[in-house]
């Protein structure tokens, strides 16, 4: 069987190397040259990742990236690392603005403590390189991410690799500003889920969902992986704009516009889709779970995602008074290796399907 290709045949060619709306496209402009750069990293707990956007934009108008445990500035589990890439001439001007910056948010209770902030040079090399190591092409269950400097390389294989018989789903996302590469476990676990779930729902004959929300969509994977899988429209929410910039674009490379619609949360209180999509944390979920039963139509289903399996239970009772008519279907678990010589014990995630009943 071919390959299923319909996401990169016919797509209108996007020169990466020449457009400075994005930071990364900017390291992509530099890429022939040597140069002597600053990487400055703050490293905080996960939870803390979406109260910082709107403090930093000032500092980092050009954007910045967000490591998920994947990256080079790889972070220990339970913790995200946000990475500036400035000129040496104004490293210093910017390392004091963000440490200020993180001691007013200490201050005022935002942050439970500033997170670890650091900077390192990045001497006489041809950094461009650099980043793109650490996004390489990766493959999940059918689905296959690849970054927008592998498109060629991707659609000449597509175009001329007959003999797989395992139908392939292409998806060239774009790194950078918002969660969601699919190297974090929480992403893979999701992704898992929902192929499962559109294998049992084919199987069984039920209906597929028409609609399907993508709340907290970061990068906008899963939304993207949906239309794969299912011929649904997908509604792509998050309280970040960068993650709904970064969604957009990544939307945009697919040609899935039609197919989406990118919205704040405030905006589909009272939507109600077939299948939600919520790859965020345990605390969130928590707090939302009487949102669910708006959200999600009867008879349809939840897949949450970003809980720590010692979170699992405690969500449940919560789910259980905030969302009685949901019952979970099952759960998947991975255990996030640690990073090599860390005396850390590894966090062990998982993934529930939640169904409501249909009365």
């Amino acid at each position: 069987m071919k390959k299923d290709v319909k996401q990169t045949a016919n797509r209108k060619p996007l020169d990466y190397r020449n457009d400075s709306e994005h930071p990364q496209r900017e390291i992509a402009d530099m890429g022939s040259t040597q140069n002597n750069l600053s990487l400055i990293c703050w490293d905080l707990p996960e939870e803390a990742s979406h109260l910082v956007a709107p403090w930093i934009s000032d500092i980092f108008p050009d954007g910045y990236e967000v490591a998920d445990g994947s990256t080079l500035e790889t972070p220990q589990p339970g913790r995200v690392v946000f990475r500036f890439y400035v000129s040496e001439d104004e490293a210093l001007e910017k390392l004091e603005r963000l440490r200020k910056t993180a001691a007013k948010m200490a201050d005022e209770g935002i942050l439970k403590n500033k997170g670890k902030i650091r900077r390192r040079t990045i001497a006489d090399t041809n950094w461009w390189e650099v980043v793109k190591e650490g996004f390489p092409t990766l493959k999940i269950g059918s689905f296959v991410f690849y970054p927008p400097w592998e498109a060629a390389a991707i659609e000449a294989q597509t175009g001329s690799d007959e003999s797989s018989s395992t139908q392939l789903h292409y998806i060239e996302l774009e790194p950078g500003q918002a969660f969601g590469t699919g190297h974090h476990a929480t992403t893979r676990l999701c992704l898992q889920t929902m192929e499962r779930t559109a294998g049992e729902l084919k199987a069984k004959g039920s209906q597929e969902p028409r609609t399907i929300m993508d709340l907290g969509c970061g990068s906008g994977i899963l939304g993207l992986a949906a239309t794969f899988l299912w011929d649904a429209k997908i509604t792509a929410t998050d309280t970040d704009d960068n993650s709904i910039e970064a969604a957009r674009t990544n939307i945009e490379r697919n040609n899935l516009s039609s197919r989406f619609k990118l919205v704040k949360p405030h905006e589909c209180k009272t939507s109600s889709f077939d299948l939600v999509l919520a790859n965020i944390r345990f605390k969130i979920l928590a707090d939302l779970a009487s949102g669910f039963n708006a959200w999600v139509k009867p008879g349809g289903i939840a897949i949450l995602s970003g809980v720590l399996i010692d979170e699992k239970d405690k969500l449940l009772e919560t789910w259980s008074k905030e969302a009685p008519s949901f019952k979970l279907k099952y759960y998947l678990e991975e255990e996030e290796p640690v990073s090599t010589g860390s005396s850390d014990e590894p966090n062990t995630w998982v993934s529930l399907v939640m169904q409501r009943a249909k009365k």
